[in-house]
Formats: C-alpha cells, sequence, structure tokens
C-alpha cells in the first residue's frame, strides 16, 4: 500500500499566521512543534509534515480517518523520519508504516508505505 501528498508551503504558512496556536495544536504533536520551531525552516518542516500525515492516512484504508494527533512523524538519531501511530490507531493497522519527505521553496510532498 502506498500513500503520497503534496502541499504548497505557502497554504500552511497562511494557516500558521492566521490561526496560529490553534491551527498547530489541532493538527501537530508537542514533538513536532517543537522539530519545527528549532528551525529557521519551520513553515517547511511544518508542511511537510502535514503532506506525511496525508499520506499516511491514504495509507490506512480501513477504519475510521485517522485524527491528525493520531499520525506523528519524528526524526531518528540520523534525522531520518519515523511514522509513530496512536494507540488507537495501531488496534486498527497494526502495520509499520515508513515515509519518504522532500521539499523545496514552494512545495512539500511525502510519500508512504506500509513495510510487509
Amino acid at each position: 500500500m502506498l500513500g503520497v501528498d503534496i502541499i504548497e508551503i505557502s497554504r500552511i504558512h497562511h494557516a500558521i499566521e492566521t490561526f496560529g496556536d490553534a491551527f498547530l495544536g489541532k493538527i501537530f504533536t508537542k514533538s513536532e512543534r517543537d522539530y519545527c520551531e528549532s528551525s529557521t525552516k519551520k513553515f517547511e518542516r511544518y508542511a511537510v509534515r502535514f503532506a506525511a500525515k496525508e499520506a499516511v492516512a491514504k495509507v490506512i484504508k480501513q477504519g475510521p480517518r485517522p485524527f491528525w494527533q493520531d499520525i506523528e512523524i519524528i526524526n531518528d538519531q540520523n534525522g531520518a523520519p519515523i511514522v509513530v501511530l496512536s494507540e488507537r490507531l495501531k488496534n486498527i493497522f497494526p502495520h509499520t508504516i515508513e515515509t519518504s519527505l522532500s521539499h523545496c521553496k514552494d512545495y512539500a510532498v511525502a510519500v508512504a508505505m506500509v513495510r510487509q
């Protein structure tokens, strides 16, 4: 199973500027926010995590649509992205999901795939 998503970084930038903590708190976990805020490229980091959450949701096709906080994108010790599912989602979808993230000046893209 494969999921992909692409988003304009400007859309996430606008949402953060317009809705601030209400938007960030709804979509991103504390760990994700801490990671994104630690960079001068925070909007790119937020956008690519948003795309990753969408890509993961496309992989999880069974059961109820995941909530934003059910999917967390963190980095391992080498900086590679890791998908962490909430306990609720693990019970519905007990597979490991891998992701790849990329962004440029205008766009962020993510691919998610179930590891068999």
